[in-house]
């Protein structure tokens, strides 16, 4: 017979080296595995194999020489006959989603001009799957720890603050580590953990704001896949500020006399027992106050030139920033008398001086916020006379 005349017959199978996969849907850097390779032809010949985008190679062309017993067996039967061991073929790391062929070709040794060739069908398609966990709220001034969990293929992950705002960032995750996990009792890795740690502005506004995550394969082109998740930003605030008085004598009463009071919540005595609550967001580490200088003064001189001592009036100074107590649930509190000051006020609500300001400060590690008594916002501290004025003056009504 003439070899020229005698046809090579081939036939392969392909299927995925790793199960967990198809051979429609093989991720970079996985392996086809071709098996059930099969030749038959008078001379030696030789394998090779190469992915294709249509007739564009893709990747290395990998060329299998015979050698007996090693990359495969002559049939005992039919020497013409090979059956080839297993040829793993990995897919290139830069090759993106869409179908490709595998084209196994036996070609004569003798001869490389005759060869005859087989397509199988595969494709490609590498997961990414980002998946974040991340607290549903945000505190402002607050550092919060955000993970994302990947395919092992992904190159990098990106994380894009408040989406769509003015505060909108986007920052790099970090790889921490590899995830594991045992497959037919060996470890494998299934995975990709990374990280960030987040300090959300304190003067971030309450709302609810998108948070995207988006992990790429440095395929040619790039792959990405995105996912958001959502968070309700809370800012370190304040819910509500009180300063309520011990005598409440400016409440809007009618006094002994049914003469009308003017109704003046900040308006106080000095003596009196002022306490102080404050509900706060965000839970800070710690709530103080600061008041103006007179309101903090442990000492007063009247005009007679007689000095009185807060502590020898009420056993100790005080010392500022005076501290609020946290009384859980988010209250804050704390009680101060009054030292002797200059009035504010008149007893016939004539202005001696400008009210005085009180600060309640909220801080938490180096973020703070301000809650502010003061004239300019309509809440300023006034001060008329002090207590004993309404213990030992007796007002007498006008008779004229």
């Amino acid at each position: 017979f003439k070899i020229d005349e005698v046809p090579i017959n081939l036939t392969a199978k392909v299927k995925s080296k790793d199960t967990r996969f198809s051979v429609d849907a093989m991720p970079i850097t996985e392996y086809y595995q071709l098996y059930d390779i099969e030749t038959e032809y008078p001379t030696e010949l030789k394998l090779e194999i190469g992915l294709y985008d249509s007739d564009v190679q893709k990747g290395p062309l990998m060329a299998v020489a015979f050698d007996e017993g090693v990359s495969g067996v002559k049939d005992a039967d039919n020497p013409n006959l090979v059956r080839w061991q297993l040829q793993n073929l990995q897919v290139p790391e830069t090759l993106p989603d869409k179908a490709y062929q595998i084209k196994v070709r036996a070609v004569d040794v003798a001869n490389p001009l005759k060869s005859e060739e087989l397509v199988l069908d595969v494709g490609v398609r590498t997961p990414i799957n980002p998946v974040p966990t991340l607290d549903e709220v945000f505190i402002g001034g607050e550092s919060v720890d955000i993970s994302c969990t990947s395919s092992i293929y992904t190159n990098t992950l990106d994380m894009t603050l408040y989406k769509g705002t003015d505060e909108e960032e986007t920052v790099s995750m970090v790889f921490e580590k590899w995830l594991y996990e045992d497959i037919d009792g060996v470890q494998k890795k299934v995975g990709k953990m990374w990280s960030y740690s987040h300090t959300t502005a304190s003067e971030m506004k309450e709302g609810v704001y998108d948070i995207v995550f988006t992990g790429t394969v440095n395929t040619t082109p790039k792959k990405t896949e995105s996912v958001l998740r959502r968070v309700h930003v809370i800012p370190l605030n304040f819910e509500s500020v009180t300063i309520t008085g011990a005598w409440q004598h400016w409440r809007g009463q009618e006094d002994l006399f049914g003469e009308q009071m003017a109704d003046m919540p900040y308006r106080f005595l000095s003596w009196e027992k002022i306490y102080i609550t404050a509900k706060t967001i965000g839970d800070p580490d710690s709530v103080f106050v600061r008041m103006s200088e007179p309101l903090e003064a442990m000492s007063f001189t009247d005009q007679n030139g007689v000095t009185y001592d807060y502590e020898d009036d009420f056993g100790d100074e005080v010392d500022f920033p005076l501290k609020l107590k946290n009384q859980g649930n988010d209250i804050w509190s704390a009680e101060y008398i009054l030292p002797l000051a200059p009035s504010t006020l008149s007893w016939d609500d004539e202005r001696l001086k400008p009210s005085y300001e009180v600060v309640v400060t909220a801080k938490k590690n180096d973020t703070t916020i301000d809650y502010v008594f003061s004239e300019s916002n309509g809440n300023g501290i006034e001060i008329t006379g002090n207590t004993t004025d309404l213990i030992y003056v007796q007002p007498l009504p006008d008779r004229r």
